[in-house]
């Protein structure tokens, strides 16, 4: 640790950005954007780079090839939406949701779930028992009807 030496109340210095470069082409595109727009005739690379600034940005956007468009090399081209802000979900976000879901259901589904949680397979899991719950009241009502 003699090489290192730990200082404290250092300034962290702005980040130094292009404010004219691609990032603010992207920016500035995305503010006058609303729900529905979109963009097409994008090459892969400014495709790419628009989505991934939006997913930076937190804004949802989508991408399609534009079939039978290509541009002036003969390549494809893309079109991208508009589909919101903040719609992504964080992890704890997810948990969260599918904790109020698994209350819902019967204790020994959950505890069958939670056994399977140290492999990981919790997520998948409660969505298996879900469907295999909703098949089963399916066949359930089918049944009822004849």
């Amino acid at each position: 640790m003699g090489k290192f030496k730990i200082e404290k109340n250092v300034p962290i210095p702005k980040r130094k950005g292009n404010p004219t470069g691609r990032t603010a082409q992207w920016d500035s595109i995305l503010q006058q954007m609303e729900k529905g727009d979109s963009i097409g005739g994008l090459n892969v690379k400014d495709k790419g780079s628009i989505m991934m600034y939006s997913k930076k940005k937190r804004i949802h956007l989508i991408s399609r090839r534009e079939e039978g468009q290509t541009d002036a090399e003969g390549k494809p081209t893309y079109r991208i939406w508009y589909r919101g802000e903040g719609v992504y979900q964080t992890d704890d976000s997810k948990r969260a949701d599918i904790e109020a879901h698994a209350s819902s259901l019967p204790t020994d589904i959950l505890r069958q779930a939670e056994e399977h949680e140290e492999n990981k397979n919790i997520v998948e899991d409660v969505y298996t028992i879900q469907k295999t719950i909703n098949e089963e009241m399916s066949l359930a009502k089918k049944r009822e009807k004849k």
